[in-house]
């Protein structure tokens, strides 16, 4: 009985040795936000919400994201911006791929060169777009939101704290 337990040990090792991740292949990091008016400062009363998605190359530096919408009034701008859950913050990345004007239910795609696009600001800890440890640093203390503005809340509809994905 011994000997099968051991074996049994070894074989799982072996199995969890070889499907662990190596460090080539693990160069992906996944953000997700829930969106709401709630999360809005001051919060807003409105029927929109959304979720957002965001997954960053290591390697290369460009982050591809997915925006679903629902109820959105009128779209002026959307960013990710930096600031704590109850502070609002400054931009320090811009969505092209959002439409202004658009309003309703939608998805949005796009693709960020977090290298080129991240605004760099020394006093937020933001110190040149070719660092991504920055971001993550930042974000382990809940500081970096996704927010959707409107024009009938230019200030923010609905908005969600990033969160890495483990």
């Amino acid at each position: 009985m011994k000997k099968q337990y051991v074996k049994l040990c070894v074989i799982l090792l072996a199995v969890m040795y070889t499907s662990a991740p190596t460090q080539g292949s693990n160069h992906l990091r996944t953000f997700t936000a829930t969106l709401s008016g709630a999360g809005e400062v001051p919060p807003v009363a409105t029927g929109a919400f959304g979720h957002f998605e965001l997954t960053i190359d290591l390697n290369t530096g460009q982050a591809d994201y997915t925006m679903r919408v629902w109820n959105v009034t009128p779209v002026t701008a959307s960013h990710i911006h930096v600031g704590g859950p109850n502070v609002a913050g400054p931009v320090i990345i811009p969505f092209r791929e959002i439409v202004a004007g658009f309003s309703g239910d939608g998805v949005f795609r796009g693709r960020i060169d977090i290298n080129k696009d991240l605004a760099v600001m020394p006093n937020r800890g933001l110190n040149s777009g070719a660092d991504l440890d920055q971001i993550f640093r930042i974000n382990n203390a809940d500081n970096l939101y996704v927010n959707l503005h409107t024009s009938v809340n230019p200030g923010g509809e609905i908005r969600g704290s990033l969160k890495l994905v483990p």
